[in-house]
């Protein structure tokens, strides 16, 4: 046996050098990248003495630890390693987050960019009637800004086209006015206190202003005497007005503490029940990510039967799902320790109190977009009318910013800070009541290398997906974990809620939750049962994308969604299928492969991507791996602190994989597979017919990508360390 072992190392040792000599002969490019990324990007003397480390730290973990103490002691040498690195950071966010800031989206979006558009048209028409020409209402894809992102449908009406003088057109710029292409808004008298806009023509210019002004100037044969005194007026004065308006909104932040105090207590009432009086922390911090998802599928399935979305319905819905749940879980209730579980709710709702009063809160182009698709949804009742807009961006996040318009209280900014803040508890929840010391201090250091750095805290204000994606990623992972080890119950009902919005929410998310089932197989035992979830999630990513190419056709934005993409989509979900099935059968090669599976799964992964740089993206893969490496580094030119947590986490996976058991291969699978795949994507960016690298800085999507596994990570090796103190050496 040892000989054919000795074999087999020596036979795949060959296969890698044989495999690299062919890589440096068609790749050259891709190894001065590899070299530059490494020894410019990260210093030589801080490379080679990471490398002396690890290997140091392999030799005496197979040699010599066999003790709890060796594994404490690792442990600080590792996290004082890690901390010495983090003070060598390059990274601030005081430019980007400030508490008090005004979380206005119409200011927010003022300040980073010449022109509010979007924006300063969703203000100005916020419930209003528009009076416009036949020939304007039939060109709505000329006016975007104007009829698809403001205006319901119902709130339109048709009439002749009216056209005015040179003399009206002189009174009307007399007052603060905002410029779009050929559209001009008019801040007139009445616009505040109206009930409809008109829109009038001068010379191929379209103006919007006050039924009222208009009735006022054609009912006065002296109107040239009404003209105010207060001289034409710019852009900028118009948008001043507006934003001073939506500020002066009373009781925003109270209705903001509201919705999100909804929200949790949904989510509590769902999650007590299950498990509220064995983890009563898990079940408080489940609150909510379980409501939000529960919201998004809830609108999910109002799109399929084509349901109005609003606020009389999604209520209803909430209200029957909630109320059907509590009355079938009505006995569970009484079993709860509510005098432990009230003081969990009233610290929930003092942190939402106080991050609303904060308003911390980061924006971007992206972000805007999201919260435009928000309001229209809002404002149009239809989720099918922004499938087209949406898809692409994701859908949980429409959903969620439109309740914040629904009541008005503009951005839902708090929503993101207090989910990461759900995720933080839930890794704190699943190591505290299913493992031992070791795994506290090394949940301890990787939550203070976590939220020291700069990718995770900006993402837990940034109005993104990642982090929301980085808490569900966590959630369907952590409870494959705790069914296989404890048999936790609801198991398959928040994994299959989870994945779903990961593969809802983000473009790629089917590709990393399919990724993530089919190397959950390899944990089955008897309480693990991983088929059914891989059916049901295989089965909604077809649905899913087989509905987009329906209903949408050609994505307008090839840089996300295309059909093309959702046909590949559907056909590795049916391969999952397939493989499932075929997964648990009696045949010869089914044990092989089970015996060996993370091995193998890992040698696929690694096998497949150097297939794919080497024949399909070379010089693609030649452009992204510096700026792809630096994500890791603590680079100046990249403004990131991440090496200490990378450093933490690299330095703590030899002595996870020295505990040999399957959870450790998965955990390190997982690890690894999701950052191989995040770079084999990115190999496939196209606008158009044009590629599109990578770049360095935040906005880079494979950077903010790389975020939502952080938590994961950091949970999985922690979890993992616990099998040290136990003596899990097999």
């Amino acid at each position: 046996m040892m000989k054919k072992r000795i074999l087999l190392k020596f036979i795949i040792g060959v296969l890698i050098g044989i495999c690299f000599m062919l890589m440096c002969n068609h790749m050259p490019q891709l190894i001065e990248a590899v070299y530059g990324s490494i020894f410019e990007t990260v210093s030589f003397p801080a490379f080679m003495f990471f490398v002396g480390m690890f290997v140091t730290e392999i030799v005496l973990i197979r040699k010599y630890v066999n003790k709890k103490l060796h594994y404490y002691i690792i442990l600080g040498v590792v996290f004082g390693l890690s901390s010495i690195i983090l003070f060598h950071g390059h990274a601030t966010l005081e430019d980007k987050l400030t508490p008090g800031s005004n979380t206005t989206l119409l200011t927010r979006k003022a300040a980073g960019y010449n022109l509010p558009e979007a924006v300063f048209i969703q203000y100005y028409m916020d419930d209003k009637e528009v009076i416009v020409s036949e020939e304007i209402a039939s060109h709505e894809d000329d006016s975007p800004y104007i009829f698809t992102f403001s205006v319901n449908p119902h709130n339109v009406r048709v009439d002749e086209e009216k056209t005015i003088s040179a003399d009206v057109e002189a009174i009307l710029f007399s007052y603060p006015y905002f410029t779009k292409d050929e559209y001009s808004f008019v801040i007139d008298e009445y616009w505040e206190t109206t009930d409809t806009l008109r829109l009038v023509v001068r010379d191929e210019k379209y103006i919007f202003c006050s039924q009222e002004i208009i009735d006022l100037v054609e009912g006065k044969s002296d109107y040239k005497n009404i003209v105010l005194k207060n001289g034409n007026c710019d852009t900028n004065a118009a948008s001043l007005i507006i934003r001073d308006i939506e500020l002066a909104r009373p009781y925003k932040k109270v209705k903001q503490i509201i919705v999100m105090v909804l929200l949790f207590a949904i989510g509590m009432l769902i999650a007590l029940p299950i498990w509220g009086k064995k983890y009563p922390i898990l079940a408080v911090c489940l609150s909510l990510p379980i409501s939000a998802a529960s919201l998004c599928m809830c609108g999910m399935i109002m799109m399929l039967f084509n349901i109005p979305y609003n606020i009389y319905s999604i209520s209803a819905c909430c209200i029957l799902l909630v109320g059907i749940w509590t009355y079938k879980n009505r006995n569970l209730y009484k079993c709860l320790e509510w005098s432990e579980i009230s003081n969990y709710i009233l610290m929930a709702i003092g942190i939402i109190i106080v991050l609303v009063y904060a308003e911390i809160c980061f924006t971007t182009h992206d972000s805007i977009v999201k919260c435009a698709l928000g309001y229209r949804l809002a404002k149009y009742g239809s989720l099918r009318d922004i499938l087209y807009y949406a898809a692409p961006y994701g859908m949980l996040e429409p959903m969620i910013m439109s309740l914040g318009y629904m009541v008005h209280c503009d951005l839902l900014y708090t929503f993101y800070p207090l989910i990461i803040i759900s995720g933080l508890g839930l890794m704190c929840a699943g190591v505290y009541y299913f493992n031992k010391n070791l795994s506290m201090l090394v949940l301890l250091g990787g939550m203070v290398l976590l939220i020291s750095n700069y990718d995770f805290i900006l993402s837990a204000f940034y109005v993104m997906a990642h982090g929301p994606i980085a808490v569900y990623m966590l959630i369907s992972i952590m409870f494959i974990i705790m069914k296989r080890e404890v048999n936790i119950q609801g198991f398959e009902y928040i994994v299959i809620l989870s994945a779903s919005m990961i593969l809802l929410t983000r473009v790629e998310g089917a590709i990393y939750v399919l990724f993530i089932m089919i190397a959950s197989m390899g944990m089955e035992n008897e309480h693990l049962k991983m088929r059914k979830v891989n059916m049901v999630l295989a089965t909604i990513t077809i649905l899913w994308n087989g509905y987009q190419i329906i209903y949408i056709g050609q994505s307008n934005n090839t840089l996300f969604w295309t059909p093309s993409r959702g046909f590949l989509l559907i056909g590795a979900s049916i391969i999952t299928i397939v493989f499932t099935i075929c997964f648990n059968q009696p045949w010869g090669i089914w044990k092989y492969i089970k015996r060996n599976y993370y091995s193998l799964l890992l040698l696929a992964i690694i096998g497949g991507t150097a297939f794919v740089v080497i024949f399909m993206e070379r010089s693609m893969a030649s452009l992204n791996m510096p700026v792809y490496l630096a994500h890791f580094s603590n680079s100046l030119e990249n403004d990131t602190n991440s090496a200490a947590l990378w450093l933490f986490i690299c330095l703590l996976f030899p002595v996870v994989l020295s505990m040999r058991s399957v959870i450790d291969k998965y955990a390190v699978t997982v690890a690894f597979g999701y950052l191989v795949l995040v770079f084999v994507i990115c190999l496939f960016r196209y606008d158009g017919t044009e590629q599109v690298p990578l770049r360095l800085g935040y906005y880079d999507s494979s950077r903010r990508t790389i975020v939502q596994i952080m938590p994961t990570i950091v949970w999985l090796i922690a979890y993992c360390m616990g099998d040290a103190e136990k003596g899990v050496k097999y």
